[in-house]
């Protein structure tokens, strides 16, 4: 079962196995020679750039970012979800991604971290059904509840505000607008990363995102956005699929399951 913890809980390994994640060695800065080697005096630098890496690795947690890779030619955005401890170990492994895909880059984002909040610390859990008296009669009575996002960040749907079931009725606003359905998170990742993601066609979507949502594009759906792939499922099957989207944006999902 998943829960999504405020804190980093699991070592980066088993992020890498899920295949959630870029792997750490992306992270990694290039192996600086020995002291006495002939070259050192030019290597100084890197060496302390790694022990300052170190320093901060130590001081902060691995954190989630999302990295926002333009690359040359067609001037695709490839959307880039690493661990890192800082912005720069985050910008590092991004382009180790995008250059793994085979694509020259054109110009790299400002790493956007991907933390987030939820109502009252609230635990949301994989296919755990919305308790009623966890939700609200609107997102207004939510916000007045739990209070505005914040500067620079939004409240977060994981089932969209308008998704609806197999027999095409909008799910009830109790499970729309309630603490298992709603995190706060920043507003570039909400804008640059899930709502650009949602409203791509299918037949755009890089292989990298299909494997990472699990999404099969076959002749009938490839001209459908990936939003409009989700009507009809159940609200916990929307829901798992809401977890995969932030995970690969970035935020810090932790456990197995998705």
């Amino acid at each position: 079962m998943l829960k999504l913890h405020a804190k980093l809980a699991l070592p980066i390994a088993m992020l890498v196995t899920l295949g959630l994640v870029a792997p750490a060695s992306a992270t990694a800065p290039p192996s600086a020679r020995l002291a006495n080697s002939p070259s050192a005096t030019a290597d100084a630098p890197e060496v302390d750039d790694r022990r300052n890496q170190r320093r901060l690795a130590a001081k902060n947690p691995i954190l989630g970012w999302l990295v926002v890779v333009v690359v040359a030619g067609g001037r695709q955005a490839v959307r880039v979800g690493v661990r890192a401890a800082t912005s720069k170990a985050a910008k590092r492994a991004a382009k180790g991604v995008v250059r793994d895909l085979g694509l020259i880059i054109d110009s790299v984002s400002t790493p956007i971290k991907g933390d987030y909040k939820t109502a009252g610390g609230f635990k949301i859990k994989v296919n755990q059904d919305p308790k009623r008296e966890d939700g609200y009669t609107s997102f207004d009575a939510f916000k007045t509840r739990w209070g505005a996002a914040g500067t620079g960040r939004e409240w977060h749907h994981i089932v969209e505000q308008k998704a609806k079931n197999h027999q095409g009725n909008l799910f009830p606003s109790w499970k729309i607008n309630n603490r298992q359905n709603l995190v706060n998170i920043r507003t570039g990742l909400h804008q640059k990363c899930i709502n650009a993601l949602m409203a791509t066609k299918l037949k755009n979507l890089i292989k990298r995102d299909r494997d990472a949502l699990k999404v099969v594009v076959v002749d009938a759906n490839r001209d459908q956005t990936l939003r409009r792939t989700q009507r009809g499922y159940s609200f916990n099957n929307q829901h798992l699929f809401g977890l995969r989207l932030l995970n690969h944006c970035g935020v810090e999902i932790i456990g197995s399951g998705i």
